[in-house]
């Protein structure tokens, strides 16, 4: 699938970025931040703070988002973001991203074997006030081109589509996070894949067919 059929599909449109920001832009505020810039790290993080928040709920799962907000996931991998960026390569706006998502991967992990250790020991078990789980409202970047009618069923597609991605195989939903959240070239998809670009795109159609049924009636379609 092209980039061109993939904004033609209304569904996977409604996952991947909108108002892509310029390549060269995002290159030159790391460039900036890795001399020391601070603004510059601080407009870099800010622009893809929505996309990575839905990134780390569906990594969350609903177990763990029962215990804590995506967005503490996603203020502690901004704090190691402040501390690593000389680490980060930029090769793609989509490599920016996956930086991003690796370091809020190593977070989830963390309080996944916290929680996990808690239910070891009963006795140290005890609920947490004030958990009541997080909102569904997911964050959106604004379309001047849409109406406000328009923006609400996107983010309404668009909530609907991350629960059913969570539902997918890991490596299913590796790949459509990959290409369709983080915006990646199939050659950026298949490397972080370990593949080959026909695999991954292989991979990807059998996941997007996968979404479809089960996105499909909770969109009265079918």
């Amino acid at each position: 699938m092209t980039d061109s059929d993939r904004t033609a599909d209304p569904l996977q449109s409604a996952l991947s970025p909108r108002g892509a920001f310029d390549p060269a832009q995002s290159a030159d505020l790391v460039r900036r931040a890795q001399k020391g810039d601070d603004l510059a790290l601080n407009e870099l993080l800010e622009r893809y703070r929505p996309r990575l928040r839905r990134i780390v709920r569906i990594r969350l799962g609903a177990k763990l988002r029962g215990r804590l907000e995506s967005m503490d996931i996603v203020q502690e991998t901004y704090q190691v973001a402040f501390r690593k960026i000389a680490d980060l390569q930029v090769h793609s706006q989509a490599s920016i991203l996956q930086w991003l998502s690796r370091i809020a991967e190593h977070k989830i992990t963390d309080a996944n074997d916290y929680f996990t250790a808690l239910r070891r020991d009963a006795r140290r078990e005890e609920p947490i006030d004030g958990q009541p789980g997080e909102s569904r409202a997911t964050d959106r970047l604004p379309d001047e081109a849409e109406s406000p009618s328009q923006q609400l069923e996107r983010s309404e597609i668009r909530e609907i589509l991350d629960g059913c991605v969570e539902q997918l195989s890991e490596a299913q939903r590796e790949v459509v996070i990959l290409r369709d959240y983080c915006g990646g070239e199939w050659e950026f998809v298949a490397e972080e894949m370990e593949s080959n670009a026909h695999a991954a795109q292989e991979l990807h159609r059998r996941a997007w067919v996968k979404l479809r049924s089960l996105a499909g009636p909770k969109l009265g379609r079918g």
